[in-house]
């Protein structure tokens, strides 16, 4: 995951071209988060805000296998558009060693491309722990989150190379999007999010079917609230989704 910031920092900052003129730091775009409500042991705690000083978007178009053997799940969704949406907290215009380049990361990707309320309603199932166990969380930006074969809303923040929270319920409320150069503008509203390790997942993965029945997933993980608002330049990320894809090779 380290890589993976690494990676897109030096992608978003060839998007605009490298600077570190303080007149340019209102071109990209930022984002505000805010926590509340947290509950059980995880990296963060309520009341903490979070400002990503980079964040950049665009809407998309792909073709999207998904396989999961354990589900009997092996399809290719057609054409799928969405918007994607990259936060890291340093400043990418000024940064002069991208290899120190910090958590956490945020990583959007909505099912649409215009302005409008984009709902976040997850069971949380072993299927869904399933889902986000065998997919890389660079794919789960890229892409989104599939669920019975239908792509999702996804919002995570990456807070380590080992952890992330993904929101499970709330909405991401767009005001506005605009065409290419733009902010596209918007709030995160109430995402409830579970706090996911890997350590966590492997444990879940290695439970026997008997032992599984026993565990409530509904109150297996760690939670917090996320709220917030954002300003995200809408640009050509074609290098940034190149680079979180590559990472999966």
């Amino acid at each position: 995951m380290k890589k993976t910031l690494s990676v897109i920092a030096v992608a978003v900052a060839m998007v605009f071209g490298f600077s570190s003129c303080e007149d340019d730091l209102g071109l990209l775009g930022s984002i505000t988060l805010t926590t509340s409500n947290a509950v059980g042991e995880q990296a963060y705690s309520a009341d903490q805000q979070f400002d990503f000083h980079s964040a950049i978007c665009n809407a998309h178009l792909s073709d999207v296998h998904i396989q999961i053997d354990s589900l009997g799940i092996d399809t290719t969704l057609n054409g799928e558009l969405g918007a994607m949406f990259v936060g890291l907290t340093d400043n990418l215009l000024s940064a002069s060693d991208f290899d120190n380049i910090t958590f956490p990361l945020v990583g959007i990707n909505l099912r649409d491309t215009v302005a409008g309320t984009y709902n976040f309603t997850y069971n949380i199932d072993w299927s869904f722990i399933e889902q986000i166990d065998t997919t890389s969380l660079n794919k789960m930006i890229t892409s989104g989150l599939s669920v019975s074969s239908n792509l999702g809303n996804l919002f995570v923040v990456a807070a380590s190379e080992n952890a992330f929270y993904v929101a499970i319920t709330g909405n991401i409320n767009v005001s506005e999007f605009g065409g290419n150069g733009s902010l596209v503008k918007g709030t995160m509203n109430n995402l409830f999010c579970i706090y996911v390790t890997r350590d966590h997942l492997e444990t879940l993965r290695m439970m026997p079917p008997s032992q599984r029945e026993s565990i409530n997933l509904l109150t297996e993980f760690p939670t917090i609230v996320f709220n917030g608002n954002m300003e995200s330049r809408r640009a050509s990320i074609e290098t940034v989704m190149q680079a979180l894809e590559s990472l999966d090779d």
